[in-house]
């Protein structure tokens, strides 16, 4: 095999390597029940509930999500309540998202492989997100592929390679739309890049073709629209602003750098610069080179348009988080399992249009670099994962057992409730307590002599 086949492999086996592992040492230890805002799924999971549009795409919070929901029903109806397959779901995507840029950075350097682009699913796959660990997670890591799945449509549309890249990239950015408040924000900012490339090609179209991109345009505009006339805060996000303006700088700065996770570096400063020169820096250059490029009418300006807007998408969610969050508490590093996934693409964008502007040499050598640093981070949150789910498992098998046993509900939560929801509350006491029977009504939880974990 020689240097290029090299070049072209690593990235893949990589993803494939990082699948493998969350596979064969993560999934097997995973909660089979529901944890936190998963119990919510209790509605229309028991034989005789009925999957209603008003439960499909009400609010969930802040949220309206049926994507997520029809996708969770579906896997969950057909596996008899096996709550692990949301985290495999989640993993899917997140696998998506890792060869959408793989794509993306070959494209932006006209088709060249790199051993860099290995780092990709080392920061997307590992273990420092809630993603590999909790099915609620895919709200944020479906955002993140949908609009990867965006850039990867229009980047390949401007290189000439795909016809209707452009009205796929808005049907991408309106089921964006719909995985949340977070995939509204994405979905806003890079549809309006879109909308100027649109402007810009307009007259040169046919009128077939012109038809076909308008009735995109318009089903992500309408669709859009639609979400934020009838979006109404959840009690979170209406609390006073006491405390906003002491909590919201350490939010805002603690979310930028969490793309690396709580372990990956444990000088939290040295994170967070890191993270800013990457932002930066790519900002500046994708800036640049597009306002020279669309100086000069060139159509690839709109690639950097797109790399920008990407970049512009995760700054915007990053403050819109941190104001909603910051009044409800302070930040704390932990919050960087939970947020963590939708800053992923910031590295991501970055490396696709510095690799494209690197010389050759400076390339290869940034490939090693980033590499090791990239193996390390992921090492040290995975390795963190897999420990921390191997010491908890003994109280997961007797969460698990409780669940499956006649065991009286309310002795079930007394005993176990810190594995049942992340609150320990006389609310969310109450709410598991009730959810129980539903649970029991489901085929894998219906009480006998069964294992703790089948």
């Amino acid at each position: 095999m020689n240097y290029a086949s090299l070049e072209k492999a690593a990235p893949r086996l990589t993803l494939l390597a990082t699948l493998g592992v969350f596979v064969a040492l993560m999934f097997p230890l995973l909660k089979s029940y529901p944890f936190s805002d998963d119990w919510s799924y209790l509605a229309v999971l028991p034989a005789g509930s009925l999957l209603t549009l008003d439960w499909v795409f009400g609010l969930h919070n802040d949220h309206r999500i049926p994507i997520q929901k029809l996708l969770h029903y579906l896997l969950l109806k057909s596996s008899g309540g096996d709550f692990r397959l949301l985290m495999m779901l989640n993993m899917a995507f997140a696998a998506v998202t890792a060869y959408c840029w793989m794509q993306i950075a070959c494209l932006m350097r006209d088709g060249r492989r790199s051993f860099g682009d290995a780092v990709i699913p080392l920061i997307l796959l590992g273990g420092g997100f809630n993603a590999v660990s909790w099915g609620f997670s895919f709200q944020f890591v479906s955002s993140v592929a949908f609009v990867s799945l965006s850039a990867w449509f229009a980047i390949w549309y401007l290189r000439g390679l795909m016809h209707h890249g452009v009205e796929y990239a808005f049907i991408c950015l309106t089921l964006c739309a719909w995985s949340g408040a977070n995939g509204i924000i994405s979905s806003g900012l890079l549809g309006a890049a879109l909308v100027l490339l649109c402007a810009w090609e307009l007259r040169r179209q046919s009128n077939t073709r012109r038809f076909a991109r308008l009735s995109s345009v318009a089903l992500w505009f309408l669709t859009l629209g639609g979400l934020i006339a009838t979006w109404r805060p959840s009690g979170a996000t209406s609390q006073s602003e006491n405390g906003l303006a002491e909590n919201l700088p350490p939010f805002v700065l603690g979310m930028s750098k969490s793309w690396m996770g709580v372990f990956a570096v444990p000088l939290g400063t040295v994170k967070l610069i890191a993270a800013l020169a990457i932002l930066c820096v790519a900002s500046l250059l994708a800036l640049w080179l597009f306002w020279g490029s669309y100086r000069r009418r060139e159509r690839h300006a709109f690639e950097h348009l797109v790399i920008l807007a990407v970049l512009g998408q995760t700054v915007a969610t990053i403050l819109v988080v941190a104001v909603s969050r910051a009044v409800a508490q302070p930040w704390t590093p932990w919050l960087e399992l939970h947020y963590g996934f939708l800053t992923t693409l910031i590295p991501l964008a970055a490396w696709a249009i510095l690799s494209r502007h690197m010389p050759r040499r400076i390339e290869r050598f940034a490939s090693v670099v980033l590499i090791v640093f990239a193996g390390q981070m992921y090492y040290a949150n995975t390795s963190w994962r897999i420990r921390s789910l191997r010491e908890g498992y003994p109280k997961v098998a007797a969460a698990q057992a409780a669940l499956l046993s006649s065991q009286d509900p309310s002795a079930a939560v007394n005993e176990n409730m810190s594995e049942y929801y992340y609150l320990d509350n006389p609310d969310a006491r109450k709410a598991i307590t009730g959810a129980i029977p539903l649970l029991r009504q489901v085929p894998l939880w219906q009480p006998g002599p069964q294992t703790p974990q089948r």
